[in-house]
């Protein structure tokens, strides 16, 4: 049973795959160097490791569909548009509760604050998993990320992005779920450890 056969509310008879079709130009819109499909697949990958240890794999799931889907390395609302546009896609197709659950798990990818419910942080915990990719896909990712932010001079972008890393760093942990701690604490550690040092001996701190 596809995912949008679990989810939509009795009666609901969009199909599914203009919904997908239209999240895949998104995605591979030509200002998008990490955040594209590669990105979601990961991110789906790594979902169904833990799907079984979720409240609600479904709203995780439809949620990593879109946290995503509008991406503007200028802007500062990304994932509230994201949330948006899902919630115009889709929000009339499914339960309150599931769009509920949906919306705010696609705003928690902000990073604002320790997520709070189990499912917000499996959910900012796949997100970040590509943190503890091997060093040589990480460092991949990185570059990838710098290519967004061409607009952004080396030194803004690397003083906003050490910072961020940083906030990272200075959590008690980096993954807020038993199962990512156990999985890809030490490797995400190390990772952005390894990533600062060659930022500093750049010259930026």
């Amino acid at each position: 049973m596809t995912l949008w056969d679990r989810c939509r509310a009795d009666g609901a008879r969009t199909a599914p795959l203009p919904v997908y079709e239209e999240l895949l130009r998104r995605y591979e819109e030509p200002h998008r160097y990490y955040h594209t499909p590669n990105h979601i697949n990961h991110c789906l990958r790594q979902l169904d490791l833990a799907a079984n240890l979720m409240d609600d794999a479904n709203a995780v799931e439809m949620g990593l569909w879109f946290h995503d889907a509008i991406y503007d390395p200028r802007a500062s609302d990304n994932e509230r548009e994201s949330a948006e546009l899902f919630t115009r896609l889709l929000g009339g197709l499914v339960k309150p509760a599931f769009r509920r659950s949906v919306y705010d798990l696609i705003l928690v990818t902000a990073h604002p604050e320790q997520p709070k419910r189990l499912d917000e942080q499996f959910m900012v915990d796949i997100d970040l998993s590509s943190f503890a990719l091997p060093w040589e896909d990480f460092k991949r990712d990185s570059d990838a990320v710098r290519e967004e932010y061409a607009h952004l001079p080396d030194k803004r972008f690397f003083t906003n992005h050490l910072a961020f890393l940083r906030a990272l760093m200075g959590r008690p942990t980096f993954f807020f779920t038993d199962f990512f701690r156990a999985r890809c604490e030490t490797a995400a550690r190390e990772n952005v450890t390894r990533y600062m040092a060659g930022a500093r001996a750049q010259g930026y701190v």
